[in-house]
């Protein structure tokens, strides 16, 4: 008989033990293990999550600051047995201003699911921050009877259902017959660029304020050049006492500022006419945070709420002008500048310049050159004169009707327009501004904001953009104020 050498079959006891401790514990690991199965790079990306007893499965997502993302998840369960499974979510910073929420109520974060079944699952993880977070979104699984899902402190179950608030709602939310009283006062914004183009300024390090007006005392002329940063200048531009600037700090090309916007004593509100809202007053709660790039925005104004096909949209335009232009008219009655293109196609750069967030924003809509039955001049658009009321745009420009309802004009006909109608009116920014609205063909003028109602065609006027939001676009911050504007997504 073959007698195997005592060392020897030492040696293979533990070479059979450790086989089957590693068996062992490779397949403890497996039930064990908590590991990041992906990375969620766009919103509605479908990922898998899979449930098994004590396994912990969880995809990183990046979430924009001051924004909501939307993710579907599909949770699977791999075991031909029946698990329970729980969603959860870990902000990564450990910041509390990030939630995250079921986007409707049967979305189902938390139960029980078959073997070998599967769930999608959608969640909205919201970002009150200006900052970008990174929010991890995982699964626990149980196959015990209690559904012990041994969540860790950090990890946080998704159970509360994310209430979607619409702008258009929101806003329509808003109207009363109640007329809101505001006294005179100013408002800041910071970080305001301005093109250093200028070798003097009047300053001063005092100021006065009443009534909407800006006053510098003891002012005097000095150098762009010999500004000193550690002292104190207030200057105002383009006489407009409405406004001031202080200075933060200087480039070889830019002035950063604070900018002080000035609002008289007046009553605000909104005011229905047709089934259309518009907003009037000297500073009504109207500001829109769009056009959003690198956690920046453009500032943008609420002019109202269209009625169009049963849906509401809401109707926005830019707070400052993107530039001052001159059209003549060509053979085909379009209007063209100076460099040859006329003014649907400036609109419509702006418009191809945006991000395609912007973009998914904005709907195409039938630019009307009036809405008032007051109406006593024939009114065409100044882009098409054979449109007649009929131009689809994506940018496009206020027409008279806006202006006047923004108000104590909205009782009045056009040739009713006077000086009066500039006052308390949070449309007049102190210069002459392009409108959509153009008189007959045979008539030379196009209406305007400003001094008088209508100017010549070739005049210089500036220009703003205006657009209609989709009526599914939603608030995800903001009160209206100009401290605090609508965010939305």
């Amino acid at each position: 008989m073959f007698k195997s050498p005592i060392k020897q079959i030492y040696l293979l006891l533990i070479v059979i033990v450790g086989i089957i401790s590693l068996s062992v514990y490779s397949t403890y690991a497996l039930f064990i293990y908590e590991k990041e199965t992906g990375e969620v790079v766009n919103i509605n990306t479908l990922d898998y999550l899979q449930v098994g007893a004590n396994i912990k499965e969880y995809k990183r997502a990046l979430v924009k600051g001051n924004s909501l993302t939307f993710i579907d998840v599909d949770i699977s369960n791999p075991s031909d047995s029946l698990m329970c499974y729980g969603l959860w979510y870990q902000v990564v910073s450990n910041n509390e201003d990030v939630h995250a929420y079921k986007s409707s109520i049967d979305s189902v974060t938390s139960g029980s699911l078959e073997g070998l079944g599967s769930r999608r699952v959608s969640i909205v993880i919201f970002n009150d921050n200006k900052d970008d977070v990174s929010v991890n979104v995982g699964v626990n699984g149980s196959s015990d009877l209690s559904c012990n899902l041994n969540l860790d402190d950090d990890k946080y179950l998704i159970t509360d259902v994310y209430n979607v608030t619409y702008l258009n709602e929101y806003l329509l939310g808003s109207v009363s017959d109640k007329e809101i009283e505001r006294a005179s006062e100013y408002k800041e914004i910071e970080d305001y660029f301005i093109e250093k183009d200028m070798d003097k300024l009047l300053v001063s390090s005092k100021f006065e304020f009443d009534n909407g007006i800006f006053t510098l005392l003891d002012s005097y002329e000095i150098n762009v050049s010999d500004i000193k940063e550690d002292e104190l200048y207030y200057f105002i531009l383009d006489d407009n006492n409405h406004e001031m600037y202080k200075i933060t700090s200087m480039d070889d090309n830019y002035i950063n500022t604070t900018r002080y916007i000035g609002f008289v004593e007046s009553i605000n509100g909104i005011v229905k006419y047709l089934d259309n809202y518009e907003y009037y007053g000297a500073n009504p709660q109207n500001y829109i945070c769009f056009n959003e790039k690198d956690n920046q925005c453009e500032l943008y104004r609420i002019v109202g709420l269209f009625k169009d096909d049963n849906k509401y949209n809401v109707k926005i335009v830019r707070n400052d002008y993107t530039g001052i232009e001159r059209y003549s008219i060509n053979d085909n009655n379009l209007f063209v500048s100076d460099e040859g293109n006329n003014i649907y196609e400036y609109l419509n750069k702006y418009y191809n310049d945006l991000p395609l967030n912007s973009k998914k924003q904005i709907v195409e809509y039938e630019y009307k050159v009036d809405y008032n039955n007051n109406i006593d001049d024939e009114l065409i658009d100044i882009y098409n004169y054979d449109s007649k009321n009929k131009y689809k745009l994506n940018v496009g420009l206020l027409n008279i009707t806006d202006y006047l309802y923004a108000s104590n004009c909205n009782n009045k006909k056009i040739s009713d327009y006077d000086m009066d109608c500039n006052k308390n009116n949070w449309l007049y920014k102190y210069a002459d501004e392009m409108l959509i609205n153009r008189l007959d063909i045979d008539d030379e003028n196009i209406f305007m904001i400003g001094n008088s109602r209508i100017t010549r065609y070739d005049t210089e006027l500036y220009v703003r953009p205006l657009m209609y939001l989709k009526d599914d676009v939603m608030i995800v911050k903001g009160d209206g104020t100009i401290n605090n504007p609508f965010i939305i997504r």
